[in-house]
């Protein structure tokens, strides 16, 4: 788990459509799942699992979060 990257906002790549697949998994579904964008949308996504979780607040996707998705 040391690899994996902390995404933010703004953010353009593969991990990214990653992290919304993981997300649709766990019953989070974000509009778009073939987007590689981190958009608004998926940020208010990922606020709703971080509460759900307990891994902090704001739209940034940590090591918590990838923990925390993928236990």
């Amino acid at each position: 788990m040391d690899n994996l990257p902390n995404l933010k906002l703004g953010d353009d790549c593969k991990q990214v459509k990653w992290m919304r697949c993981l997300l649709l998994a766990r019953g989070y579904a974000p509009e778009d799942l073939y987007s590689f964008s981190f958009d608004d949308e998926l940020a208010d996504t990922v606020q709703r699992f971080k509460a759900a979780k307990n891994v902090g607040d704001g739209p940034a996707w940590n090591k918590a979060c990838w923990i925390a998705i993928l236990s």
